[in-house]
């Protein structure tokens, strides 16, 4: 893992920091929020009676299931990058002072 030291070094670190608890979980959040209305004006698409042949209906309920699970795969792909975005720069060793207070001033800044 590289090193570094200063106020600068502390900056970077707690942007990383804040990439992680603040940013990525807003892109997780509109992404879920963004797909709820979507994938719901789909259902009186598919919604159908029986009838002959090939359902289309059930064809679009598949397609709806598949946008679903990989619109909740993308928001927990993101949430655990995020995590692992906060663990990288709460256990990256600050080598001194002026980093560690510029790596928490950035984490107590607000946006």
């Amino acid at each position: 893992m590289p090193t570094g030291s200063g106020e600068g070094f502390g900056v970077e670190v707690g942007r990383v920091w804040r990439a992680g608890a603040v940013h990525l979980p807003r892109v997780s959040d509109t992404l879920h929020e963004a797909s709820v209305p979507m994938l719901a004006s789909h259902a009186p698409i598919t919604s159908r009676s029986g009838g002959l042949g090939k359902d289309p209906g059930g064809q679009l309920d598949e397609l709806q299931r598949l946008i679903r699970k990989g619109v909740d795969d993308s928001k927990d792909t993101i949430d655990v990058c995020g995590q692992a975005l906060i663990w990288a720069a709460e256990d990256y060793e600050l080598t001194d002072e002026a980093a560690r207070a510029a790596y928490q001033r950035e984490k107590d800044r607000l946006d």
